[in-house]
């Protein structure tokens, strides 16, 4: 059975992927940390892969070097919180501490396959789901954007398009995203109390 650090390190190989391999902690030797850059539709993203192979773990994290001030705290947590709500895989996560946000998906592998389709799987969940919600975390930590408006910004349709693509990606491995109704919207049940409603200003196309 084949290493899951060798599967990673192959699939980089076989798509020219400029890659960097090392042992995440020198206090942890066996965990192999492989980091990947993408340039998505918004930012660039980096892609990094935490790997048990005695374990037969696979973590991989999807960031941007988003820093929120902390003045913005506790809209970002909000902003957060929403973004998780539904999500079918992975979720967003904030160091308080420092402000720093990242996306979060695991894969245990443990009696079942993990191959190059799994990475890319892998890989199009985190750098797709972490793409959807860039925009609407800046406008929330830089900008003057309540986590309410950002996150309906986000999560409009034509947005979050990219994780339908996604889902298609994932359905041998039965992950899914949140249900839309019919009009296109993300389905949220139960709903969740709706403030008075805000312009959309302060975001470009």
């Amino acid at each position: 059975m084949k290493r899951l650090s060798d599967v990673v390190e192959a699939l980089c190989q076989r798509d020219h992927l400029v890659y960097h391999k090392r042992s995440a902690d020198p206090s942890q030797p066996e965990v192999v940390s492989i980091a990947l850059k993408y340039l998505s539709r918004s930012t660039r993203i980096w892609c990094e892969f935490f790997i048990r192979d005695n374990e037969r773990t696979a973590l991989v994290v999807a960031y941007a070097g988003v820093r929120v001030p902390k003045a913005r705290i506790g809209q970002a947590y909000e902003y957060i919180v929403r973004a998780n709500f539904g999500l079918k895989w992975g979720r967003l996560d904030m160091e308080p501490s420092t402000g720093d946000v990242q996306f979060v998906l695991s894969h245990h592998a443990a009696g079942s396959s993990f191959s190059e389709t799994t990475v890319r799987h892998m890989i199009a969940a985190a750098v797709g789901t972490y793409d959807t919600y860039h925009r609407g975390l800046c406008a929330v930590a830089f900008g003057r954007k309540s986590a309410y408006a950002a996150i309906r910004r986000a999560e409009r349709p034509s947005a979050y398009v990219v994780n339908r693509v996604v889902s298609k990606l994932l359905d041998e491995h039965s992950l899914e995203i949140p249900p839309e109704d019919g009009d296109g919207n993300i389905d949220r049940s139960p709903k969740l109390d709706e403030p008075p409603s805000e312009s959309d200003e302060g975001f470009s196309e």
